[in-house]
């Protein structure tokens, strides 16, 4: 595991593309993300949840990378869990995504886990559970007629394929989405297998109070883009998108 940011209290690890995060029974014999942690010895032994889930505060989607949370102690883990629960944890993510996105915008739609013919297990459903989702482009690229938007996604709940989903139901899939997708074609000129461009990049956490100070304050934990994303920015340019200026 590498190690981004370490204190007494809380681990936050940098996640690769690729790897499950929790142990379930569809993921016996895979390693996990979980498995790294119990094997780390980084970690205190503890009681109830905090021991289930081996101190993890939230997930990451398989094909996601980036920041992971990790209490380091059961209070710990309490305390966090307590402000992600109240939306007090900041959770920011960098998507390419396909077409001409907003300069910002909002998504409120409710998700929930269906059947789906296509392969597509979260969908928009009215019964479903709430999920919100803040965006803001950062730059946008053009190619003809055609567009790809590098967008800033903060995420105030975390519903399975949250991002993936909400992005493909407003009509700007996520590039290198194979479940959620209406663009194979055209990735496959860029690229014969690419990655999910959804990369979790920062994290502002309230940070409980220590010995040293009786205030608490906010900690921003910030990860740059693995080397593979890069490239894929690269490779977009060098197949003719070129960065215009934001409306």
């Amino acid at each position: 595991m590498k190690v981004v940011y370490k204190n007494n209290d809380l681990l936050v690890i940098e996640k690769p593309s690729g790897i499950v995060v929790n142990r379930s029974k569809t993921t016996i014999g895979l390693k996990t993300i979980q498995d790294q942690i119990i094997n780390s010895n980084l970690i205190e032994f503890g009681s109830g949840e905090y021991e289930e889930r081996s101190g993890l505060i939230h997930r990451l989607d398989k094909d996601t990378s980036g920041l992971l949370m990790i209490a380091r102690n059961q209070k710990a883990y309490e305390y966090f869990k307590r402000k992600l629960k109240n939306r007090q944890i900041k959770k920011h993510y960098l998507a390419l995504v396909w077409g001409e996105l907003p300069k910002k915008g909002i998504i409120n739609f409710p998700l929930s886990k269906m059947f789906s013919s296509r392969g597509m297990p979260i969908r928009i459903d009215s019964k479903g559970k709430d999920a919100l989702t803040l965006y803001k482009l950062k730059s946008l690229y053009k190619f003809g007629n055609n567009y790809i938007s590098l967008v800033d996604i903060e995420i105030k709940t975390g519903r399975t394929h949250q991002i993936r989903a909400h992005m493909y139901y407003l009509g700007f899939p996520l590039f290198g989405d194979k479940i959620y997708t209406r663009n194979k074609k055209d990735e496959k000129r860029i690229f014969r297998y690419p990655r999910l461009f959804l990369h979790a990049y920062k994290l502002v956490v309230p940070m409980p109070k220590s010995k040293k100070s009786e205030f608490r304050h906010n900690k921003l934990i910030k990860l740059d883009l693995p080397d593979e994303l890069k490239l894929t920015l690269k490779k977009i340019k060098e197949y003719g998108y070129q960065e215009i200026k934001k409306k």
